[in-house]
């Protein structure tokens, strides 16, 4: 494996999501501040500071790593906060808890489907629009492929 091709490929990317990543952090960095200072929640703060901010997502050269930010990042923040829930954690709330997580999920996805066909979409809709969230439910909608085929 040449060394130069390895590096290039990871500078590329590097160099278009750099600007957009760092004001990403300067706004977490600032939201952590702010909620140590105030006392209050930290996602709280950067959901303001983030709408403060808006406008820089919209166009120059902020938007690439701003939008790996909002879903790249984001999707391995969660998932690392899923790993700190070990199964004994979930075991040690007992049947009743778990028991209406998957009951309270069932009648969501139930719901969802029951609704999609009393509005005439298909089937997988009802089940798809429980677990999408909104950006990819706005791009299928406009797509047109929300429609039933009737």
């Amino acid at each position: 494996m040449n060394p130069s091709t390895t590096l290039s490929t990871w500078r590329d990317p590097a160099r278009t999501h750099f600007h957009g990543v760092l004001v990403s952090v300067v706004v977490a960095m600032a939201a952590i501040s702010l909620a140590e200072h105030y006392g209050a929640s930290a996602l709280l703060f950067a959901l303001l500071l983030g709408m403060a901010m808006n406008f820089l997502s919209t166009e120059g050269r902020c938007v690439p790593g701003i939008q790996f930010s909002a879903s790249t990042l984001l999707r391995i923040g969660v998932a690392l906060l899923g790993v700190r829930i070990t199964l004994a954690q979930v075991t040690a709330l007992g049947a009743g808890p778990i028991a209406m997580v998957v009951g309270s999920v069932a009648l969501t996805i139930g719901f969802g489907i029951l609704l999609a066909r009393m509005l005439g979409y298909r089937n997988r809709v009802g089940v798809g629009s429980t677990s999408m969230s909104s950006a990819p439910r706005r791009r299928a909608r406009s797509a047109g492929q929300w429609r039933t085929a009737t």
